[in-house]
This record gives C-alpha cells, structure tokens and sequence, in this order.
C-alpha cells in the first residue's frame, strides 16, 4: 500500500512539473528614452530631430525562457520632447503637431505579419495602420518608417514667409535595446 501511495504522489508532481514547464510566462517591459530620431528635408538642408523622451511597454510571451511572441507593444513619444537643437524648429514642429491639443505620437501593437510588426500609428489626433520592418540582432531591435506628414493631416512647417519649406516625407529612425536580464 505505500508503495502504490508512494507512486501516485511521484507521479503526481511529475505532473505537476511538466504542466509549470510548458506554460507560458507573459513577461512586462517598460522602457524608457530608447534612440528615436526623425528625419527629414527642407529646401535649405536635410534636418534631424532627437525624440529626448519615450516610453515603450512591451509584454512579451516565453516558454522555457525562449521568446515566443509579443502580446503588446505600446510606444508613447511626447511630442514636446523632440529636440532639433534649434528653438525656432522646435517651435515649428510643436505648433505643425499640434502639441498643445495631442500631446504625444504613439504606436499600438496589433499583430505580426509576415511583412513585419503592424499597428496604429496616431500623429496630431490622426491615426493610421501601418507594417513597421525590424531588423533583429540579439536583444536589438532597430528600423525606419517613412511617410507624408500630410497623410496624417499635418502641413509641412515653412518659415522666412515660406522661402524655406519643410519636405512632406519624414523618416522615424529607431533603435531598441531590451535588457538582457529581462528576457
């Protein structure tokens, strides 16, 4: 008899042991002021703005300590934290965002595809789905997404009465670093 006790209670956490290793663990990143920068064009000289504040929650799915997948990607950019180094274009870019009305730019993770990581992206209260390509190399992501500002209902800012005129494409440059420990 304890020996048939004996069995079922090894048997029992065996069970037990190999259900908790193969379930999934979701695990929550928050990561703040990662390298985003936006490019662009004007009639005077190509222009690069530094986006000095972000915030990005990732809540990613492992099994066994191997990644499996992303459940959510939520990326938060206030917009009056880009920083061009140049008063007058900072100005220029808060007022063409409308920062006072929509304070930030984000992007909310929807699903991947096999074109890459899809999402809404939301600029000046304007939001559009868009495939962002990311190129991986261990626990760096990095990428680019272009567009038209006037896509997103925005004119390109012009200053000097309009002699100088902001170029419609603008180029969102990204490079994320998930920390080692958290994966």
């Amino acid at each position: 008899m304890r020996k048939i006790i004996g069995q079922i209670i090894l048997y029992t956490l065996l069970l037990s042991t190999l259900q908790v290793m193969g379930q999934e663990e979701i695990k929550r990143i928050v990561l703040d002021n990662q390298e985003i920068k936006i490019q662009g064009t004007s009639t005077l000289h190509d222009w690069e703005s530094d986006c000095t504040q972000s915030q990005i929650t990732i809540a990613a799915a492992f099994q066994e300590n191997r990644f499996i997948r992303f459940d959510k990607i939520e990326v938060s950019i206030p917009v009056k934290g880009i920083k061009s180094g140049k008063g007058l274009m900072d100005k220029n870019t808060y007022d063409a965002l409308k920062a006072d009305q929509y304070s930030d730019i984000t992007f909310v993770y929807t699903s991947r595809t096999e074109h890459g990581i899809q999402g809404t992206l939301t600029i000046a209260g304007i939001s559009k789905p868009i495939i962002i390509k990311a190129k991986q190399e261990g626990n760096v992501f990095q990428g680019s997404y272009t567009f038209k500002m006037s896509d997103y209902g925005i004119t390109p800012p012009t200053v000097m009465m309009g002699t100088i005129k902001t170029g419609d494409e603008i180029k969102i440059v990204y490079k994320v670093t998930l920390p080692v420990n958290q994966l």
